[in-house]
């Protein structure tokens, strides 16, 4: 049998994430970090104070600092996860109505909007090569929401740099870190683009050069199905 590309049943909802990394791109840098950049300022700036009550003040917002790097890591985590079940719940009542996975992208299980997405578009979310990364911001989110317990072990093991000073039991993140999980996450949502794209039945001349853009540039292309598979139609 002839092998084809790997397509899923397109849907609107295919069509809406497309507008999903740039939101994330403008809010990081344009909430996330200028808010980081004045705590810098104001750390750079009570360093070099000569004033006495300057130490005192230097290690409150060095304070500062590290929790909003929590919550700002949460915030992302929180974005990502709406705009994931945001997805789901669009398929699932265009493509399944009625179904079962309509209720798992709703659950408070995170295994269960991971069932929801293998069901619905019959590829599973850990396939994308941005999932690791994923999983480590799930786990972060989970730290920074409730403290330690089993994420904080899973995360200590995934990244025990977070965990360099044994003093501090909080997760140790920075906006290097806060930009790759923000690059992961595009990367996800440009990668279910690309699927999309190949999944159109008809396809402009100009989605034929991006699709060919995208293989040239090394891009990721899910294994190919085999033809006779069922993929769940095409448009």
């Amino acid at each position: 049998m002839a092998e084809r590309p790997f397509i899923w049943r397109t849907c609107m909802a295919d069509i809406y994430a497309v507008f999903y990394p740039r939101t994330l791109h403008n809010y990081l840098e344009n909430v996330i970090a200028p808010a980081l950049l004045a705590i810098e300022t104001s750390i750079s700036d009570l360093a070099q104070s000569a004033e006495g009550w300057a130490p005192f003040a230097l290690s409150d917002m060095e304070v500062v600092r590290c929790e909003t790097l929590l919550a700002s890591s949460l915030a992302v985590q929180s974005l990502w996860e709406r705009q994931l079940r945001t997805y789901l719940q669009a398929c699932a009542s265009q493509l399944r109505p009625g179904d079962e996975c309509e209720q798992q992208a709703q659950h408070t299980s995170w295994q269960k909007v991971e069932n929801a997405f293998s069901e619905l578009r019959q590829i599973p979310l850990s396939a994308f090569p941005s999932h690791p990364k994923l999983t480590e911001l799930n786990l972060l989110g989970n730290v920074a929401r409730h403290g330690g317990g089993a994420s904080e072990k899973a995360l200590r093991k995934l990244r025990p740099d977070f965990w360099l000073n044994p003093q501090i039991t909080t997760p140790m993140v920075s906006l290097d870190h806060l930009r790759d999980f923000v690059a992961a996450i595009i990367a996800f949502w440009e990668d279910a683009e690309t699927i999309y794209l190949e999944s159109l039945d008809r396809k402009h001349e100009n989605v034929v050069a991006e699709l060919a853009r995208r293989r040239a540039a090394g891009r990721w292309f899910p294994p190919v199905a085999m033809e006779g598979n069922d993929a769940g139609g095409r448009r």
